[in-house]
């Protein structure tokens, strides 16, 4: 039986990156508002955050040697200090003691920074793994134009976290030995990876079957998977990835699955613009970068 797209459904392919992004939109926000206003208030708080970075008042002039040496003291009475601490401190091999007793302090606090940051790492690889998944979930529906719960998608993305937490990182060992070439494969590679989640809420493919599927549905059309997301986020200034990614999935997904192994239409303009304008901004900042360490240089060696 021929499976091949109808000329119709030939017509009614979207190849227009900007036109992708917002149909994804209007699907999300229509078929799974729910999601689509917890993805919204997620992206407000990440906002949010990173706004006091930009508030952040400039540190203070450092002190000097002359302003920071206490003044002598005739005693340790003068300076606060117990006669006890003073003779502890200077006398009976005080500073051995505090050289060990300084080690085991010192060997804790590191302890327990590494710790705090292992935890706040657990902590933030769960979180993107539960939101990835949740997002996946809801494109795989949404392409199938089935409606999507926030209590649906969460409970799909705690009862899969495992194979879904599997899936990236067979997906993000790969796209790091990509990356080694050039890092412009491993780039190139993460475009075509992205569809992996979808395709294994979808069609029920795990681990790298779920990879090599997402291969398949972008074979010929990276460029526009790409562009689908990355048109948006240079107008909103990358504001908007999460809540952009379950529309445009589902949308890229179904006209893939739709097309399967036959030729896919090219790129259309609109994605290439998407390509070429951060690679050309990317060389003008580091030109800029290059040009303002070459007149600093030239500066600090005319004053010398």
């Amino acid at each position: 039986m021929d499976k091949s797209p109808s000329k119709q459904e030939l017509k009614d392919y979207q190849n227009n990156p900007f036109f992708i992004a917002t149909d994804g939109l209007e699907l999300l926000f229509k078929k799974a508002q729910s999601v689509g206003i917890f993805l919204a208030i997620l992206t407000g708080i990440g906002l949010l955050g990173s706004l006091p970075t930009y508030f952040t008042p400039p540190p203070s002039e450092p002190v000097t040697t002359e302003q920071a040496a206490p003044a002598p003291a005739e005693s340790g009475a003068a300076t606060g200090q117990s006669d006890f601490d003073a003779i502890f401190a200077d006398g009976f091999g005080g500073e051995d003691v505090f050289a060990y007793g300084n080690n085991d302090v010192l060997g804790g606090v590191i302890l327990g920074i590494a710790l705090v940051a292992l935890l706040v790492i657990a902590f933030i690889v769960i979180v993107s793994v539960i939101v990835g998944a949740m997002g996946d979930y809801t494109a795989a529906k949404l392409a199938r134009d089935q409606k999507v719960g926030l209590s649906e998608a969460f409970k799909a993305a705690l009862n899969n976290f495992f194979p879904y937490l599997w899936i990236q990182v067979i997906v993000f060992v790969k796209v790091v030995l990509w990356s080694l070439l050039f890092i412009i494969p491993g780039i190139i590679m993460s475009v075509r990876y992205s569809l992996a989640g979808t395709t294994y809420f979808d069609k029920g493919l795990k681990g790298n079957e779920a990879v090599k599927s997402s291969l398949g549905l972008t074979k010929g059309a990276w460029l526009t998977t790409y562009s689908s997301r990355a048109l948006l986020n240079l107008l909103t200034f990358g504001a908007i990835p999460e809540i952009l990614r379950p529309g445009t999935n589902a949308v890229l997904f179904r006209q893939f699955d739709m097309v399967g192994e036959d030729p896919k239409p090219k790129a259309h303009p609109l994605a290439w613009v998407a390509l070429i304008v951060p690679i050309v901004l990317f060389a003008l900042f580091f030109f800029l970068i290059l040009a303002l360490v070459y007149a600093i240089a030239n500066y600090a060696s005319g004053a010398l």
